[in-house]
């Protein structure tokens, strides 16, 4: 006979029992016939899910079956229990008629409800005030960011009008006026600003006027058999959007204005208007031929967003089309906040300039001229400068809005200007670095000190400081005057100005080098699906290698193709040829080649570098160095103009490439077709440059005396400034030349700012490849340096207030609000950039055009003008200063009296409520009782006071006060919860305490292991430790005759750094195995000789305890990290093999194509029905073979939590060390290495709290602002802490059983109890509260539900009719006395109080569910071709990934870095090999997933049914939660053991929010806690199969710490309306239903154990045994 065997396998047909005892751990087919597809569905498992769950998946009730516990025959034998799990949906069979979608999408059985699946079903109906119902993970969705799918529609209407009479007209009204203003503004000094959110805004309403009342006349085009509507329809956002780009590409200023505007001002040359339009021109389209470089990835890549404008489109969409709440809602935001905006910005930018910068510093000292540059933000370092003025905060150099720009882009550039404005400045004013110290903020050319001419010394001193006339060096030609220049000398610029060159260059080398070590993937994936698409001509387009519902949705329109690009190059490289070559532009012909050039190698890396971080780098510079280097190489071609000639070239490429590709995306967004999008961006820009040409000539001819400087622009506004500074950096570089220039000592560093910037991606490469898990891939230099090159001295003002905003934007809003930054984000970034843009357009059209307004004097003026003049009145500005915070002052104290009246207003009241004796709200009570050790009340005062005991009256009897104030996140399985746990030790600096039943140093925290190595437990606390963290770890110390834990593994692997101590507790009986031996031996003999339930309760220590001061069985069960003591990890998850696994459980973990795939490497992959853990020194050494069996499911929760209660963990954990150290370890031989902990001064005597509630100042029950209460219950006693004992977790489960009102939902591992003193030796009275509550709601005829999910078979190896499953038979038996046999059980005594059904109260499930291994055709196909097994390659693998004692524990010597032979011959073989990709098809019972018809499979229908697995989906979780209020979570079981307080220790929660939501329960409005709620429906989903399948490589807000992010959950999706109310008939008859038919499912196709219909041994063996180990032979 076989050990055990219940990971099941069909039973096969026609097999011997020989046959059959072979079969590993499966059952199949029943023998009556052949395995088909049509036998599946007779069984009922095509249809998905096949999972037994209860009534009301709209999913497949996926990975887990719910199956119901029922009684009749169930309550006869140890081995009849007819549990399965939650699972899918599914229609089990016709006769079922369980209404089921294609693709798995079933649904609940009510005929409204959808059968097909299409995406509109993840979005509730708007009109109705509903959010999308986004999926965690489908096929369409999973690729795309989440703040997409929640601005960005995924349906599309291709009928939508694009291109219509109403687009050309709104086209050309909003490009002129845009064309004019935008190009006007390049020779002012203020500017109009045209901005495109102006133009989207206004085209809204405009379109949507016409649409609404332009007469719908059919016009004919003279001559031609062509015509047109002039209003088609209604104003689509098609038509919306097609404006807005048109818009954005032509009315804008165009580069090339600036050397031909220099041509004619400063050298008296008008260059031929022919020329000039053909040149803007050809090197705007040039620049969009280059988008066709980056569009693959940019574009169709859904990874590289870009929101703002498609939200508002979006918005405007629903508003115009069909309004909902939540649109309406948006565009009442957007206009608030875009009035807001444009009223606010009147004060800083012409009221009150004194909002600009404010200088603290220059407020406190204003005669203090250090204090003054410190503080300044105009001309100063801008230290501790803040600023209320939007252009200043948002849009600071190249950052961008801070509503759009990712956190750690941000942060660099915070970063930067701290090395430049706040580091360097300061290094060369007082310093002394600097050889040239003069003008140190400028960005001027001076005369200085000459060091080629020491003869004129004394006249160069008195010059030095000068501004340098840079017109006196110039001849007519022009060329250099070199008798000028040796008379004025060398350029001298600022210190400030030089390293900004230096980090300028180095920012462009950088930009370089970074893509090519960084990007490498990205340009790989180009490459390839470039060659895809053109080797395989099925490829239509782009849109069809990526499987995204974005590029779904595309695929139906026409590409642009690749030859549209090339020739819209070509005819833009003849026309700047042509035009060059009249020789018109200054600038040798073969320049025009290398500016191409540049341009073309910028375009990818700068495109990928602006997608991922928002940062859009400035080349300028690096150009015009690059173009002064070449003409100077030959002889002629000296003019400045030339230098801005080739940097419209060569700028222009990547800036008009990267427009370009921006709106594409908006197109991408918005299902635009994207030959419509082309033409709209050409012809746009066809439109704007003739207009950029005639406001130039305009400006020319109307105002080049004030340009020039010689009549004063009486408005002050007509300065060309724009030009002056190009005219400049044109003598700098191409006059002067940078061979002369570097000559001079000041500029010997600067060239090599290169050599810096194409360096330091490789150190940084570097050190992320050395330490990947210290997130080195995001400090990108070239961000980095390109802030520290910004000109931050000349304007530092707003950085700091920027930064503050991006914080709460991008960081905390975005961690801790997902919800309502998703909503409302985007749409702020447009209402505050359009506001910002509306205010300067009315300021420049009311005061700015010609008149000169001046505003009255006053404090906020003067201030504001301080910054920027130096002959102030500072006694004018001291006196104001002194009346505005004398006003402060007085403020602030009569807010503080009022803020004291209420305080003192609180405590009274709260005092008043204190001294009342039953004070409840909501699911609580107060407590003032204490309870015996049968879980009964007794006064307080009754309980004998143990000794240096402080008498306690925290509620449930707990050592610890009620905390308010916490904040609390549930982790539904292991996946999310290990990677939240893995960031956690990533970011611990001070301290990391673990209390765990078992830790497994090899235990990956991320999947799969080959991609996550660092992640691996051991190494994650060595890196700790080497880091300075101190690591204290509890584990439990086995008895190694009956668990194999090896603690004393866990100990040797982990203590490898004098940081890390490893505690092994507690010892057992003292005179060793001898003793233990003994009584095991006994233990058997018990089982044998006596029926359990009659066992004595000395048997009972003997066989699960102790005896006397011996600890033998009794555990540290508790689950506990603390991290740094801010963050607290706890629950039912140990850190250990066995533990991790996703919301749908795959059971195959079999990967033929790619065994790097393997996500449960060695003895990780594990059935403890099949074989238990052994040898896990060793654990790679796995027993089970995952071509042939199935893994165990692990279905658990476990929590994070910060605030006040984190400090009673501590303090647990603090009694629990110095317990253990001083019994143990407070000897001489380890004093060295190890010590006690401290939390305070104070101790902590007989496990109560000393403090009586107080953790730093805050005192129990105080009303805190936010958060939830939290209370930590414990069982410990003596043995386990060195303290009284303790049950408060048994006194919390039974007193919220007790006023609960509802209902009461229990998920645990075991279920023990007993419902009085007549169930010898249980004590625990747990199981008496659910009777008192029970029978009082039926007497009281209340509506009342017990739901109860718990395994349907205990998880310890073996046949259960073997004798070595005593132990797991008798759990069985007491937990079926507890439930409904025995005479004294939970059912039987709600029968004897008079309730006719007790089902109708209380019900109990188990959850299971299956997949297929695939071991098919493919498999022995790559053995075969590779000549090595399967197994032998992934026995390498394993080793590869490192494991098992020292770390490799297969014994193979395959190590990583090295040639590997079994591995890389199968590897190599397995990568010419496509398969199906389908490794398991757990995802058919998840919402979302696929249909398991639609599987393919490698080989024959019989290999396939013999590879489909079953188990029980195990439950280990401890949780109950009553009325949607109240949750208690933690380690411990419902049994003796968790709950007694004398046997094992653990710890759980007692959880309650404040935070109320409306829900119903039993149809009744009520208010419920948003935490408890949450939880319990995403666990009723999951076992429903209502979720989808969870992408372990795709984590999102779940899989964060408490302190990133909050649960995110969907509220008021289809899925949650389904489990919302658990008391509606609905739900029951869904949830029962469910339960049944997966039940019957999975009886009739895997025969599993217990069953209904199994009530004997006899049953058992034809039912089950037989089948599956050959029968007694």
């Amino acid at each position: 006979m076989r050990a055990s065997a219940t990971s099941m396998r069909y039973p096969m047909s026609g097999a011997s029992e020989a046959q059959h005892a072979q079969a590993p751990t499966g059952s199949r087919w029943p023998s009556d016939s052949l395995p088909t597809r049509d036998k599946m569905r007779a069984a009922g498992l095509v249809t998905p899910p096949w999972l037994a769950l209860s009534p009301h998946s709209h999913r497949a009730l996926a990975m887990s079956t719910i199956g119901e516990i029922r009684r009749g025959d169930l309550y006869a034998s140890s081995t009849d229990s007819s549990i399965t799990k939650l699972g899918s949906s599914s229609n089990i069979s016709e006769s079922e008629k369980t209404t089921l979608g294609d693709n798995s999408s079933a649904r609940t059985p009510t005929p409204e409800l959808k059968v097909e699946k299409d995406i509109s079903e993840y979005f509730a109906d708007e009109t109705a005030g509903g959010e999308e119902q986004i999926p965690d993970d489908d096929p369409l969705l999973r690729d795309i960011p989440w703040q997409v799918r929640r601005v960005v529609s995924l349906e599309d209407d291709p009928t939508a009008f694009v291109i219509t009479f109403r687009f050309f007209f709104l086209m050309f009204l909003f490009i002129a006026p845009g064309a004019v203003l935008t190009q006007m503004d390049q020779y002012r000094t203020t500017y109009a600003p045209y901005s495109v959110f102006f133009v989207q805004i206004a085209s809204h309403y405009v379109g949507d006027w016409m649409g609404k009342y332009l007469p719908a006349w059919q016009i004919r085009v003279p001559f031609t058999k062509w015509g047109f509507n002039l209003n088609p329809g209604p104003f689509s956002v098609k038509e919306h959007v097609m404006v807005t780009i048109a818009a954005s590409t032509g009315a804008t200023y165009n580069l090339a204005f600036a050397p031909i505007s220099m041509a004619e001002l400063y050298f008296d040359t008008q260059i031929h208007w022919a020329v000039s339009i053909t040149f803007m021109l050809a090197v705007t389209l040039v620049g969009y031929s280059y988008a066709a470089l980056a569009r693959q990835f940019l574009i169709n890549d859904p990874q590289y967003p870009w929101l703002c404008q498609a939200a508002l489109f979006e918005t405007q969409k629903k508003q115009r089309e069909s309004p909902s709440p939540v649109s309406r809602k948006q565009m009442l935001v957007f206009f608030l906040v875009l009035a807001g905006v444009t009223i606010w910005q009147f004060l800083p930018e012409y009221v009150f300039p004194f909002l600009q910068s404010l200088a603290f510093l220059c407020w406190v000292a204003p005669h203090n001229e250090t204090l003054n540059f410190i503080g300044s933000g105009a001309g100063g370092m801008g230290f501790l400068n803040l600023s209320l003025d939007w252009s200043t905060i948002s849009n600071n150099q190249d950052l961008g809005s801070l509503f759009l720009t990712p956190w750690w882009t941000q942060v660099i550039v915070f970063i930067g200007f701290i090395v430049s404005a706040w580091i360097a400045i300061p290094l060369v004013k007082w310093g002394g670095v600097s050889s040239w110290p003069l003008h140190l903020m400028s960005n001027s050319l001076f005369m200085g000190m000459s060091y080629l001419n020491p003869f004129r010394s004394s006249l160069m001193s008195a010059a030095n400081g000068t501004e340098y006339p840079i017109h006196a060096i110039m001849t007519s030609a022009p060329a250099l005057n070199e008798t000028a220049y040796a008379e004025y000398g060398p350029l001298y610029v600022s210190a400030q100005l030089l390293w900004g060159m230096f980090f300028q260059f180095a920012s462009y080398t950088s930009a370089m080098v970074w893509m090519a070590i960084f990007g490498y993937p990205v340009v790989i994936s180009i490459i390839r699906k470039y060659k895809e698409r053109s080797w395989n001509h099925n490829i239509q387009s782009v849109s069809e290698q990526f499987p995204d519902q974005l590029n779904v949705l595309m695929r139906q329109y026409k590409e642009v193709p690749f030859s549209w690009y090339f020739a819209l190059f070509l005819i833009s490289v003849v026309m700047i040829f042509g035009v060059v070559a009249k020789g018109d532009l200054y600038i040798p012909t073969w320049t025009v080649v290398v500016a191409l050039a540049t341009g073309a190698v910028v375009v990818v890396p700068l495109g990928w570098l602006y997608a991922v971080s928002n940062f859009q780098l400035p080349i300028g510079t690096t150009n015009e160095l690059l173009y002064g280097i070449m003409v100077n190489s030959v002889s002629g071609y000296k003019n400045p103009c030339g230098a801005f000639v080739y940097s419209s070239i060569a700028g222009n490429a990547w800036y008009r490439a990267q427009l370009m590709l921006q709106d594409q995306k908006v197109g991408h967004y918005m299902h635009i077709p994207p030959r419509a999008v082309f033409f709209s961006q050409i012809l746009g820009s066809l439109i704007g440059v003739p207009i950029n040409y005639g406001t130039m000539r305009w400006v020319l001819d109307t105002k080049s005396d004030y340009l020039k400087g010689k009549i004063m622009d009486p408005t002050k506004q007509w300065t060309g400034q724009v030009l002056e500074s190009c005219l400049t950096v044109g003598v700098q570089y191409v006059l002067v030349g940078p061979a002369r220039l570097f000559k001079l000592q000041i500029y010997h560093a600067v060239p090599y700012g290169f050599l810096l910037g194409g360096l330091t991606p490789l150190i940084i490469y570097c050190l992320h490849r050395r330490f990947p898990n210290a997130k080195f891939m995001l400090w990108n230099s070239t961000i980095f340096y390109s802030s520290i090159g910004s000109f931050w001295g000349n304007l530092s003002t707003g950085v700091t207030s920027s930064i503050i905003g991006g914080y709460f934007v991008m960081y905390y809003a975005y961690r801790h609000h997902y919800e309502l930054w998703a909503r409302y984000n985007y749409i702020l970034a447009a209402a505050f950039d359009a506001g910002f843009n509306l205010c300067l357009l009315i300021i420049f059209l009311a005061f700015g055009s010609g008149m000169i307004i001046n505003m009255p004097n006053c404090f906020f003026t003067v201030v504001g003008a301080r910054q920027s003049q130096d002959d102030l009145d500072f006694q004018a500005i001291k006196r104001n200063y002194i009346v505005a915070m004398s006003f402060l002052d007085k403020f602030a104290e009569k807010l503080k009296e009022r803020i004291d009246d209420i305080e003192e207003d609180i405590r009274e009241k709260f005092d008043e409520l204190e001294g009342k004796e039953d004070h409840r709200h909501e699911g609580e009570s107060s407590y003032t009782q204490q309870y015996d050790g049968q879980g009964y009340q007794k006064p307080h005062e009754d309980r004998p006071e143990q000794p240096g005991e402080e008498k306690v009256n925290n509620r449930f009897g707990s050592f610890a006060p009620q905390r308010s104030g916490n904040d609390a996140k549930w982790f539904v399985d292991g996946c999310g919860y290990f990677w939240a746990v893995s960031i956690a030790l990533e970011e611990a600096r001070e301290s990391i305490w673990i209390l765990d039943w078992w830790l497994s140093p090899e235990l990956y925290l991320r999947r799969p292991p080959s991609q996550n190595e660092q992640y691996r437990i051991d190494r994650m606390l060595l890196a700790a430790a080497e880091r300075g963290v101190k690591v204290n770890i509890i584990v439990y110390k086995e008895v190694s005759q009956v668990l194999t834990l090896c603690s004393e593994h866990t100990k040797k692997a982990i203590e490898q750094h004098p940081n890390i101590s490893v505690f092994r507790h507690p010892d057992h009986a003292p005179s060793g195995q001898v003793f233990q031996s003994e009584v095991i031996s006994k233990t058997k003999n018990f089982f044998k000789c006596f029926d359990l339930a009659k066992l004595p309760e000395d048997g009972l220590k003997a066989i699960y305890g102790a005896s006397d001061d011996i600890i033998l069985y009794w555990a540290h069960h508790e689950k506990l990290c603390l991290i740094d003591g801010r963050i607290a990890f706890m629950g039912g998850l140990d850190l250990c093999f066995g533990r991790w696994d996703t919301n749908s459980h795959p059971l195959a973990d079999a990967h033929p194509t790619n065994v790097d795939k393997i996500l449960f490497p060695g003895q990780d992959f594990n059935n403890a029905r099949v074989y238990d853990f052994e040898d896990v020194t060793h654990y790679m050494n796995n027993k089970l073979d995952r071509t042939q069996s199935s893994r165990m499911g692990w279905s658990d929760l476990s929590l994070c939590l910060q605030g006040p209660v984190v400090e009673d963990l501590r303090a647990h954990f603090v009694q629990r060390w110095n317990f253990i150290f001083k019994e143990k370890y407070d000897v001489p031989e380890f004093k060295t290495k190890y010590t006690s902990l401290s939390l305070r001064q104070e101790d902590i005597p007989d496990g109560y709290y000393k403090l009586n509630g107080k953790v730093e100042g805050l005192e129990i029950g105080r009303p805190q602002p936010s958060g939830v209460s939290v209370q930590l219950v414990r069982s410990c006693t003596t043995w386990s802490n060195g303290c009284a004992t303790e049950h408060s977790v048994a006194n919390a489960y039974i007193e919220v059983i007790r006023n609960s009102r509802s209902f009461v939902y229990i998920e645990n591992q075991f279920f023990i109890t007993a419902t009085g003193d007549k169930q010898s030796p249980i004590k625990n009275q747990i199981g008496a509260a659910l009777v008192e509550r029970i029978v009082r709601a039926y007497q009281n005829g209340e509506q009342y539900k017990v739901i109860v999910c718990m395994p349907s078979v205990p998880a310890f190896a073996g046949d259960l009719h073997a004798d070595d499953s005593l132990g797991t038979r008798a759990i069985m038996e007491y937990q079926y006395n507890s439930i409904c046999r025995g005479g004294h059980s939970i059912i039987e005594e709600i029968q004897k109080a008079g309730v006719p059904d007790a089902g109708q109260y209380i019900r109990f499930y188990n959850l299971r569910n299956y997949d297929r291994i695939n071991a098919g055709s493919t498999m022995s196909n790559i053995e075969q071709q590779s000549g090595v097994s399967y197994r032998d390659a992934r026995r390498e693998h394993d080793d590869i990934v490192g494991a098992g004692y020292d770390g490799y524990g297969e014994g193979t010597g395959a190590r990583p870095g090295q040639p590997n032979r079994e591995y890389d011959q199968y590897q190599a073989a397995a990568s010419r090999v496509q398969d199906s990709g389908y490794d398991t098809v757990s995802a058919c019972y998840m919402d979302g997933g696929p249909s398991i018809e639609d599987i393919p499979w490698s080989g024959d229908e019989e290999s396939e049914m013999d590879a489909f697995v079953s188990e029980e989906l195990y439950i280990h979780t401890k949780l109950l939660i009553a009325d949607d209020t109240t949750v208690i979570c933690g380690s411990a079981n419902l049994n003796d053991r968790s709950q007694l307080g004398t046997h094992d220790s653990e710890i759980a929660v007692v959880i309650h929010d404040n935070d109320l939501i409306p829900s119903t329960l039993a149809y009744q409005p009520v208010r419920v806690s948003r935490y408890a709620t949450s939880l319990r429906r995403q666990l009723f989903r999951k076992h429903l199969g209502l979720l989808p399948d969870q992408d372990f490589t795709r984590p999102d807000e779940n899989f964060l710490p408490i302190n990133q992010a909050g649960n995110i959950y969907d509220w008021g999706s289809e899925a949650d309306n389904l489990v919302a109310d658990p008391l509606s008939e609905e739900f029951s008859q869904y949830w029962n239903g469910t339960a049944s038919t997966n039940t019957a499912v999975f009886a009739r196709a895997f025969h599993v154990v217990p069953a209904d219909n199994v009530t004997n041994w006899e049953e058992y063996e034809q039912f089950y045994g037989n089948l599956f180990f050959g029968g007694e032979g």
